[in-house]
């Protein structure tokens, strides 16, 4: 139902399948944004953008390189921010995570995101390095 040709199934799918989302669900969630044309993918990478905090951030911040409508949907990272980094809402992070995460940041194509969001995340991804936790 998430890849189907219509919007409002899609859109139903993401409802229902929002309340049972965990972190394995979001890598077979992952497997069909990957596998379907960008296009059909779309409802898919909405629902990955419901994980929890870091693991958003993750599958966001893969789906910026791909094709649009994908794209177009990746810089939903922006509501991502808004969400978590300004609310203070931040869950705990270890450090090999952030270092990767932070990696994946540095990579993301300078005119897709603000610089301003990407020297925040960063900074807050710095705080989990700098932290240990």
């Amino acid at each position: 139902m998430l890849t189907d040709k219509s919007p409002r199934v899609a859109r139903k799918a993401v409802q229902v399948l929002a309340r049972h989302l965990t972190p394995p669900l979001g890598q077979r969630i992952w497997a069909i944004v990957q596998k379907e044309a960008p296009e059909r993918a779309v409802a898919s990478l909405r629902l990955l953008a419901r994980l929890p905090q870091w693991e958003a951030l993750d599958y966001l911040l893969r789906a910026i390189y791909r094709a649009d409508p994908l794209l177009t949907e990746a810089l939903t990272v922006r509501h991502w921010h808004a969400r978590f980094h300004r609310s203070g809402a931040q869950r705990e992070l270890g450090k090999a995570d952030a270092a990767r995460l932070r990696s994946m940041l540095a990579a993301v194509p300078a005119d897709s995101l603000p610089r301003e969001m990407i020297r925040e995340i960063d900074f807050s991804l710095g705080f989990w390095l700098r932290e240990g936790r």
